[in-house]
């Protein structure tokens, strides 16, 4: 489901230099990263991908979820269920 959601974002093309990294294989990497708290140096030589490309595939996936699945999945909350929460919160507190 996410990587049907994403992949329009992170897809890359092919140039004459390397061939592109499969847009499965970057949500794969990012999530693993996310998951495991893996180091990108660890990730370098599990997925045989530069730590530099590293780094910037996982801020480009962790974008492109977030800009795809905020409206479905990160709703703010509204003011009554924030009042609830601060006084529950301020109840705990004392």
């Amino acid at each position: 489901f996410v990587a049907w959601k994403i992949t329009p974002l992170i897809v890359k093309e092919d140039t004459n230099m390397h061939k592109a990294i499969d847009p499965r294989e970057r949500l794969a990497l990012t999530l693993r990263h996310l998951a495991t708290g893996e180091s990108f140096r660890s990730l370098e030589f599990q997925f045989r991908i530069n730590r530099k490309a590293i780094s910037y595939i996982v801020i480009e996936v962790c974008d492109a979820i977030f800009k795809t699945l905020q409206d479905e999945v990160l709703k703010f909350p509204c003011c009554d269920r924030l009042a609830r929460f601060r006084f529950r919160l301020m109840k705990y507190c004392q």
